[in-house]
Parts: structure tokens; C-alpha cells; sequence
């Protein structure tokens, strides 16, 4: 599943803490996301490896399995 999201708020050794934005409500919300648990980031410049260097401004969006999806409340 793509994640959409506007910002990179924190990260650590094994997680990034991402701020996402509900188009529909326009609420943004923050979720941690296990690092291991993270296939790729979508770039401007295309994709990069989650181990890659990366600048944050960058980011639009983190591919995500269904079942964390469904963990931090993203779908049913």
C-alpha cells in the first residue's frame, strides 16, 4: 500500500516517524513506521532504498504492507 506523506517529523535506528495528511478532512496525523516494514520511499528523483541517503523534502510517499496499514488504523 502507498503512503502518502508530507513529512519525516523524526527518525531512529529502526523506525521514522512520518506526518500524513487526510485529504478528505485535511487532518494531519502522525504515525511511526517500523523501517523493516518499509519496501521503498517514492521520490522526485525516483525510487531510493529505505538504507539509502535520502533528503526529506523529497519524500512523497512510503510503500507499506496491508497489515501494518490495518495496525496503525489506515484501512479496515
Amino acid at each position: 500500500m502507498k503512503l502518502e506523506i508530507t513529512d519525516i517529523k523524526k527518525q531512529t535506528e529502526k523506525a521514522i516517524l512520518v506526518e500524513t495528511l487526510d485529504m478528505d478532512t485535511l487532518k494531519k496525523s502522525e504515525i511511526w513506521l517500523p523501517k523493516s516494514q518499509i519496501e521503498f520511499y517514492h521520490t522526485f528523483a525516483g525510487v531510493q532504498d529505505v538504507n539509502s541517503s535520502y533528503n526529506r523534502s523529497e519524500i512523497l510517499a512510503v510503500e507499506i504492507s496491508e497489515w501494518i496499514a490495518k495496525q496503525k488504523g489506515l484501512v479496515n
